[in-house]
């Protein structure tokens, strides 16, 4: 998980980093010298069938939000799988879409 970890840190600091930094003196090369606002970050993408994901999203959220926190991080699981719990942080938010197939003809909706 190091390794990816690093990636999401460069790749924020690609996005939001001063020119003064590697990776926001990268975006400025390319011709964009203002950094981007990213106020919302997904961790994952459908890990609402993966038994890992509170393993994987752990160190992600712990280093992602030392970082940077003032964003507002999503996290695509909750307690969709038997196989683990997980507690959403507070001010933070759960992804759920699902593409699963039509079983009864009626259209059905949750209640936030």
């Amino acid at each position: 998980m190091d390794q990816i970890v690093q990636e999401a840190l460069d790749e924020l600091e690609f996005c939001m980093g001063s020119v003064d930094t590697p990776w926001g003196a990268k975006r400025a090369e390319y011709g964009h010298p203002e950094p981007f606002l990213i106020d919302h970050v997904e961790l994952g993408n459908e890990d609402w069938f993966s038994t890992d994901y509170p393993a994987r999203v752990a160190p992600l959220y712990t280093s992602l939000k030392a970082k940077y926190p003032d964003i507002t991080y999503i996290f695509s699981a909750y307690n969709e799988n038997a196989g683990y719990t997980i507690r959403i942080p507070d001010g933070n938010m759960w992804d759920s879409h699902h593409y699963e197939g039509e079983s009864d003809g009626q259209i059905h909706s949750i209640q936030l």
